[in-house]
């Protein structure tokens, strides 16, 4: 296979989130207000190199009976999220969860026995996107923005602020940014070794200011008065730190983004197959975007700050 000789972006995903006050918890909460648009960047180009894209579960008929567009609007992924992901009498909201390899997630209360004991299948955005091509056989992400307003925040109790090691006095006005929580994820099949192998890849941005890269997680207990950021600070709202705190698992993330293969593309040209999806060259990738619950800048501040964030696909051509 060879890289197309000029970028072609596939799509550009952007989704905005607003984040409003649902409560007075010590970790995040978040609605949907808007998503915008996965859409062609370069229609020309996107059209000679014959890439589809569809979203949602795969028909029993197979993939072949998905929706596939050249361009997935605002209000087809708009819809999807209200209906398919909906979790609250306005739709979809986000919710404080975890996870230890981007694909499944918990929440971070389950009373004595532990996070981990409690699944979570909602309050997180889960995206199946799907691509064909007769010319394409790969899918490349090779770009990412992840931005939001700095919120202005007075502190409400003394605690130990990031990178800090004293405490900040209550008052005190803090910036906070509301994407220094966040985390995005893709899972898709990618050929190791000519192998085909389930690969999750998972971003957070990197440690620039006030940010703390979480890194893979660990003990966050600090000998339970919790480490400087959203750790301390919960302990000063609340007394004590959440359930399993001292040994917290998540997923070591990428803080920068290159070329990285998302998904390889199975050849498969046979129109009686029920894995046929109308073209040559067929494969899915999932999308999930999630407030990551332990991170040091999950702060009830970010509650009302708006998120946007945009993803750049490549495609790989066959010789």
């Amino acid at each position: 296979m060879k890289k197309m000789t000029r970028k072609l972006l596939l799509s550009i995903l952007t989704v905005v989130l607003t984040v409003i006050v649902l409560g007075t918890t010590t970790f995040a909460w978040f609605t949907i207000t808007n998503v915008a648009t996965v859409q062609a960047y370069d229609a020309d180009l996107r059209a000679n190199e014959g890439i589809e894209i569809a979203l949602g579960d795969v028909p029993l008929a197979g993939p072949d009976q998905l929706n596939w567009v050249t361009n997935l609007t605002a209000t087809t992924i708009e819809q999807y999220i209200l209906t398919e992901l909906a979790n609250g009498p306005d739709g979809f909201r986000f919710d404080h969860v975890t996870t230890a390899n981007g694909v499944n997630f918990y929440t971070l209360f389950a009373g004595d026995t532990g996070y981990e004991q409690t699944p979570a299948t909602q309050g997180y955005i889960e995206l199946p996107l799907h691509f064909r091509s007769d010319t394409a056989d790969g899918i490349d992400w090779t770009g990412l923005t992840l931005t939001s307003t700095p919120i202005a925040w007075n502190t409400d109790v003394a605690f130990i602020n990031v990178n800090d090691t004293e405490p900040t006095a209550v008052g005190t006005l803090l910036s906070v940014d509301p994407t220094d929580s966040v985390r995005i994820s893709f899972t898709g099949s990618v050929l190791v070794e000519t192998v085909p192998t389930t690969v999750t890849t998972v971003f957070e941005k990197p440690a620039q200011g006030d940010n703390i890269v979480l890194g893979s997680g660990g003990d966050l207990s600090n000998g339970g008065l919790g480490l400087a950021g959203a750790m301390n600070y919960f302990y000063a709202k609340n007394g004590i730190l959440p359930n399993g705190s001292a040994a917290v698992s998540v997923p070591l993330a990428i803080t920068s983004v290159g070329t990285i293969r998302i998904v390889d593309l199975t050849l498969n040209s046979d129109p009686e197959s029920l894995t046929y999806a109308g073209a040559d060259y067929y494969g899915s990738v999932v999308v999930r975007i999630w407030i990551e619950g332990w991170d040091a800048n999950a702060y009830n501040s970010i509650l009302g700050g708006t998120i946007s964030t945009s993803m750049e696909f490549t495609g790989s051509t066959v010789e």
